[in-house]
């Protein structure tokens, strides 16, 4: 067996076996790395002689955790999803490694009062639960950075929620909003809002700063008038304001030139506008 290879580095082995020339190409495969153990029974986890990293505790029908849970102290990730809990419990909020946590589709009607406590918090699902208002404290998950407020029953947001400022993914689809904080004009790296199916008919006009967003969705709102804060969004690429009540898009559209993507169906638009507002913004896709 003769193996060329000396000199510059090679991106193959040159081997010659039996007067055949073989090219080895690439890596030798090597061993993949071990996948973090889930554990889906919190008396496994409590026993286990390694790390406990993950906990999955799904449709348990839980109504409380053990305050044991607390001394998983390098837990990242925990589901408490769809179980019967009315507050995300203190033994949740004492893990100082959680980076995820998702607690969606239970019963809560409140976020508890040691928010302070999972500062280091990234992810958090809350969706598919009777919440009607967030606590001002809501403020203390400066690292979080998706929120999914979806099919909740808020009213209102308090305006702590602008100091989230590594928020990049917000979702509050499907609750009853009828007016937005100001301060969410300060969410400077959010990239992403989701607003359907509330009842708004205005935007304050600080979201205009929102110098980072890319996708906005305000289909199935009150909206009667394009809201002119949009028109300050320059790195807007998808728009929707399907299914609301406008009758025209302002001329200031083709400022946002960065715009691909913009639903207008289900508004009652006139026909002979919508040549119009597709010559404002040629470069996008309309749909009416």
């Amino acid at each position: 067996m003769v193996v060329h290879g000396r000199g510059a580095p090679l991106k193959g082995i040159l081997i010659t076996l039996g007067g055949f020339m073989v090219v080895l190409t690439g890596c030798i495969p090597q061993q993949a790395p071990d996948r973090m153990k889930v554990f889906t029974s919190l008396d496994e986890a409590l026993a286990a002689d390694i790390p406990v990293e993950s906990v999955e505790l799904r449709n348990q029908s839980l109504t409380a955790v053990p305050g044991d849970l607390g001394s998983l102290t390098a837990v990242t990730r925990l589901s408490l999803r769809g179980n019967q809990l009315t507050t995300v419990p203190a033994a949740v909020t004492t893990l100082p490694a959680l980076l995820w946590l998702d607690v969606a589709g239970n019963r809560l009607t409140s976020l508890g009062n040691d928010l302070e406590n999972m500062a280091a918090l990234e992810t958090l699902y809350l969706s598919d639960n009777p919440l009607t208002a967030l606590p001002e404290s809501i403020s203390a998950l400066k690292a979080l950075r998706y929120l999914n407020l979806d099919r909740n029953a808020l009213a209102a947001l308090p305006g702590s929620i602008g100091e989230l400022s590594a928020l990049k993914w917000l979702r509050l689809n499907g609750n009853r909003l009828t007016t937005l904080p100001g301060t969410m004009g300060k969410l400077g790296r959010l990239k992403r809002l989701y607003l359907a199916r509330n009842k708004l008919n205005v935007l304050p006009a600080d979201m205009g700063q929102l110098a980072s967003l890319t996708d906005l969705e305000l289909s199935e709102n009150e909206f009667t008038t394009f809201p002119v804060a949009i028109l300050d969004l320059e790195s807007l690429a998808r728009l929707d304001l399907r299914r609301n009540k406008l009758t025209s898009i302002p001329s200031g559209i083709e400022r946002l030139t960065g715009l691909q993507w913009l639903r207008l169906d289900g508004n009652p638009i006139p026909e002979d506008q919508r040549q119009t507002i597709k010559d404002r913004v040629p470069n996008c896709h309309v749909v009416f």
